[in-house]
């Protein structure tokens, strides 16, 4: 590569071979922003994900891959993040696509507003790309408006201005290098949003759209409640609880908490309810009492729902 990086888009790789990720790899590589490199993670893939990768690189220099034994999306991530080059980094999906101007729109509102974190918006689809909405205006968003976005991102995780996703951010090096995602299973993006947006007081949200998101498939972190499905989204919720936060929308951000909370313990306790023998009692114990731990400023009717389902107290939680 003889032009300077100044973007690493990291993308962990896990059985893609048969999906989506060859869409993906040409979407990066046809940018019309050169200044970029790819860092995939092969996080221990079973099929052609590798080969695949390895093909990519042979053909365009700016791919790189990385290879490691499974430890999940947030350890390929953070193994991604560990590898950058680049002034400011972008994190990816593999079975999503990067329109054809997204860096170079994304890295434009960089140089623009001078904001360390730059978000571009975003369109579902399923097979084909929809028509793309016409452009909106760019915008800063800065202090208590920052921060009930980002509690609206929590809250809403695809309905607000804000995404809640990790994806389609570029984020400047300096600032969130050393910003890790927890090592956990699933719930990445419920720690590390968190984390990163409220290290900033303001953002630059850009009124083009940069990123497609693939619809319509089962990812990894839906249609199961197992183990590690529980202590993942548990320890990330209870991490995430334990940040600080801006104290004029620290009631607000709790609450949002919640709502992912109250979903997950209602799916685990009628899936332990109907299926036993699936989800072992200890499993729920420990996941009660890992959020009842970080419950302490949380309203007290929610502390005692914990605290019942933590002593087996199962008939009497109803949410």
């Amino acid at each position: 590569m003889n032009e300077k990086v100044k973007i690493s888009v990291c993308c962990p790789v896990y059985n893609g071979a048969g999906s989506f990720l060859t869409s993906l790899l040409e979407s990066i590589q046809a940018q019309t922003f050169s200044a970029w490199e790819c860092i995939c993670v092969d996080d221990g893939a079973k099929d052609g994900s590798q080969e695949m990768c390895v093909a990519q690189v042979r053909a365009d220099a700016r791919f790189r891959v990385i290879c490691q034994r499974n430890g999940g999306i947030c350890a390929g991530r953070n193994r991604a993040l560990a590898a950058v080059n680049g002034e400011a980094f972008i994190h990816v999906d593999q079975d999503d696509l990067l329109l054809p101007r997204a860096l170079a729109a994304l890295w434009a509102g960089r140089e623009t507003s001078g904001a360390k974190l730059v978000i571009g918006r975003m369109v579902p689809f399923e097979h084909a790309l929809p028509t793309l909405p016409a452009p909106q205006a760019d915008e800063t968003l800065a202090d208590e408006v920052w921060a009930r976005e980002v509690v609206g991102a929590i809250n809403n995780v695809f309905s607000g201005r804000v995404p809640f996703p990790s994806w389609n951010k570029l984020y400047d090096y300096a600032t969130f290098a050393q910003m890790r995602f927890l090592p956990v299973r699933y719930g990445d993006d419920t720690y590390y949003t968190p984390l990163t947006h409220f290290a900033v007081t303001h953002a630059y949200l850009l009124g083009e759209v940069t990123y497609g998101w693939r619809v319509g498939h089962v990812s990894g972190s839906s249609g199961t409640c197992s183990e590690t499905w529980l202590t993942g989204y548990s320890t990330a919720l209870a991490a995430t609880a334990a940040l600080p936060c801006p104290a004029c929308v620290r009631s607000a951000y709790l609450k949002a908490l919640l709502r992912p909370g109250k979903w997950m313990a209602r799916v685990a306790l009628r899936h332990y309810l109907h299926h036993p023998g699936q989800v072992k009692e200890s499993v729920m114990i420990a996941f009660a009492k890992r959020l009842l731990g970080a419950a302490i400023p949380w309203p007290h009717s929610w502390r005692l729902r914990l605290w019942l389902l933590a002593h087996h107290c199962r008939p009497l939680c109803h949410f």
